[in-house]
């Protein structure tokens, strides 16, 4: 029979190892390691990490911190926000990177950078969160917060955030000018301290009484008068609150004696606010203003009715519908006084009837809430995404039903709308619950709130504005993750991995991994420590065994192409130093480059700690390239092997092509098997030293590329037996 070609023109499908190696479709590979195969005909070297030269300093500007301080913590640490003001006063806007190191220090960028190199300072001196510290983030409207996950080891559990505050100097009561940047808040919603105000005789709106003064301090002016007034008669009850940023209500603190109401009389009510009475180097900068409430505790009753709404910035109001009267100012403090009476120009507001505005339709809960934020140093979540203008957190640290403070892992406490630090304690759902489970990572896509736990994904419709309105899509066996950094977002959806392959969320579940083996895949990932990063600019998928100690493989899958290629620590994943010992932080996206942290400790370079993974710099690797077992003329019929072709570029000498026959062990038959140096696109023929009949033959490119590697197609040159 005359000799035939066949030709390998085709390896963007990966490579498969659930499939013989001799029914492998044309694209497929037995082997792609360290490559890339994303374009259509092409093999290429597989990129690499590159340092950004990022630089951790102590202190603002300070001294360099080692990688024996850099207390990293494997797949934690790091995260980016991006912010219309400069986070730091004399920084810049923009999008910025944050560490957390197990030490619980916070560092920032000094500025934000379109490379994602930079220095990184310490975001404020007094930020520390605990020790060993597993940092977990979110970012809304201006404000960063960020807590440890490691609440069962920790008991210090403190939280931080840095909100976007501004205080004009034009504003009496804030005893210094307040900058448009970010600052740190650690307090939470306290409830105002009653040793903060002083009662004062407010001004009666007919004049009769100027009322008193009050220095140093918050006053409180309030009284029962007149006879035409349409309250219940009874023993009142004075509640205060704290409005802080982006308004959002503490709890009410009692004030320490009760306003009697008799028949035929109002309320009067009165604030004066001291000059210079809220010090923006406290926790006060955070506070936009206070409400008082009343509730008739004779007729039992449950509900705080509104009294006064004041803004410390803008004024007065009996009513959140009415627009605010300016404070009236006066020598040393300023005071609230009711614009419609004209017998004063102080006067307090006459209130003749209950509003029907109370804490809890002002809020969405009731004052009796047992909690209603996290910044307590015993309470703690272990993940959090933002999600239609709420914020969810997870396997939380919490008070229950009965006040009693304790670890539920089933639960996701949730936030009122555009109100992001709040969390009454009613406001949850329990998933799974007493499964035997607990909640991993919560992510939100299209809508939907998708809650991983280890075993279970459970993926919540949250499309509705209100929470009655929500409902469990799903629920989905070996479809969780043991590791939040094992879940991440892509062009096409949600993506992630487990013991059991890698998938994807966009319509429907899918699963990835549907050609390689099962315990290929267990055998090559760590399921505690996988990780997964998305690399935005190859539209790839990258997936690390191991974030505890990068002595290990992984994979990238491509989305385009669907297709898999293998890759180790010491070409793809090298880091610099050894590859032994070396744990990494979690990933993120950082200028649209994947980054990471890495712990070197064979390196002293400070400067080196921030890696990204590098598509625009060609770098060498060694690489592992298997060819499907070709058996032209069918798997009965022996053929008589010739000569290979293999079209490629490569400027180096360190690549080598091997046979193997019927499945047997890859050998050098040929009459000069190393492919030649060459700087571009060449054709050469190997010829097989002795050509024998054999079933079948796979072909192997082994060794270490030169960076311009390149291979564009190989030719097989065999002979079929004839059949007698």
């Amino acid at each position: 029979m005359p000799k035939q070609a066949i030709s390998i023109k085709s390896f963007d499908k990966g490579f498969i190892d659930k499939i013989s190696q001799r029914d492998l479709t044309p694209g497929t590979l037995a082997e792609a390691k360290n490559v890339d195969v994303s374009v259509q005909g092409v093999i290429k070297n597989g990129d690499g990490f590159s340092a950004a030269d990022a630089t951790l300093t102590s202190g603002s500007g300070g001294t360099a911190i080692s990688n024996t301080n850099l207390s990293l913590l494997p797949g934690y640490g790091i995260f980016t926000f991006k912010s219309d003001v400069a986070p730091k006063s004399s920084k810049s806007s923009g999008e910025h990177l944050i560490y957390t190191s197990g030490a619980g220090k916070v560092f920032i960028n000094d500025s934000a950078s379109s490379s994602g190199s930079s220095t990184l300072i310490e975001f404020d001196s007094a930020a520390d969160i605990g020790s060993n510290v597993k940092a977990v983030y979110y970012y809304a409207d201006g404000g960063l917060r960020i807590s440890s996950t490691n609440f069962e080891d920790n008991t210090d559990t403190r939280k931080q955030a840095f909100i976007r505050q501004s205080r004009s100097d034009s504003n009496t009561m804030y005893n210094t000018t307040l900058g448009d940047n970010m600052h740190l808040f650690t307090s939470g919603l306290a409830a105002p301290v009653v040793g903060t105000f002083t009662q004062f005789t407010p001004a009666t709106p007919d004049a009769t009484s100027n009322g008193s003064t009050v220095a140093n301090d918050i006053g409180l002016g309030i009284a029962a008068v007149g006879t035409d007034g349409l309250w219940q008669p009874g023993n009142y009850a004075i509640g205060l609150s704290y409005v802080y940023h982006n308004n959002q209500e503490s709890l009410i603190t009692n004030w320490t004696s009760n306003l009697d109401i008799a028949e035929g009389q109002y309320p009067i009510i009165q604030i004066s606010i001291d000059d210079d009475v809220l010090d923006t180097a406290t926790q006060e900068k955070f506070i936009q203003g206070m409400r008082v409430y009343l509730r008739n505790l004779t007729a039992g009753d449950e509900e705080y009715v509104l009294l006064i709404d004041v803004d410390f910035e803008q004024g007065s109001r009996i009513s959140l519908t009415d627009e605010f009267d300016a404070f009236a100012d006066k020598t040393d403090y300023a005071i609230t006084d009711d614009s419609r009476n004209d017998e004063s120009d102080t006067t307090a507001y006459e209130v003749k009837q209950a509003n029907i505005e109370t804490y809890s339709t002002i809020n969405g809960f009731a004052p009796n809430e047992h909690a209603i934020h996290f910044y307590n140093d015993t309470f703690g979540y272990k993940t959090a995404v933002v999600a239609n203008q709420r914020a969810f957190v997870g396997n939380v640290k919490y008070k229950d039903a009965v006040n009693k403070t304790k670890i539920m892992g089933d639960r996701i406490q949730y936030s009122p709308t555009l109100r992001y630090d709040t969390f009454p304690q009613t406001y949850f759902i329990d998933i799974g619950a007493n499964d035997g489970d607990e909640i991993v990572k919560l992510l939100e896509f299209r809508d939907r709130l998708f809650v991983y736990k280890k075993n279970k994904l459970f993926i919540i419709n949250i499309s509705s504005n209100t929470d009655a309105g929500w409902y469990l899509e799903g629920e989905f066996l070996n479809r969780g993750v043991t590791n939040p950094n094992a879940v991440i977002k892509t062009d096409i959806g949600i993506i992630w991995a487990n013991e059991h392959g890698l998938f994807a969320f966009s319509r429907g579940i899918q699963k990835l991994s549907e050609f390689i083996k099962e315990e290929t895949w267990r055998t090559n990932l760590d399921n505690d420590n996988i990780m997964v990063g998305f690399v935005p600019k190859r539209n790839q998928v990258l997936v690390v065994k191991d974030c505890n100690n990068m002595s290990d493989a992984g994979y990238i899958y491509d989305l385009q192409t669907k297709s898999f290629v293998n890759i180790d620590e010491d070409n793809v994943l090298s880091m610099g130093g050894a590859a032994d010992n070396r744990p990494i932080s979690n990933f993120i996206l950082l200028n649209n480059e994947l980054c990471t942290f890495v712990d070197d400790t064979t390196n002293s370079d400070n400067n080196n700690k921030l890696k990204f993974f590098d598509v625009n710099t060609d770098v060498s690797q060694s690489i592992d390239i298997q060819t499907p077992a070709f058996t032209q003329g069918g798997e009965s019929v022996d053929k008589k092997y010739y000569s290979v072709y293999v079209t490629y570029q490569n400027n180096g000498s360190g690549l080598q092509l091997k046979a193997k026959y019927n499945d047997t062990t890859y050998a050098d038959i040929f009459t000069g098997s190393n492919l030649l140096n060459s700087s571009s696109l060449i054709t050469q023929e190997y010829v097989i030293t002795t050509p024998v009949f054999k079933k079948s033959i796979q072909l192997q490119i082994v060794g270490t590329t030169a960076t311009d590697f390149e291979l564009q197609d190989i030719t097989i040159v065999a002979r079929a037996k004839g059949v007698r």
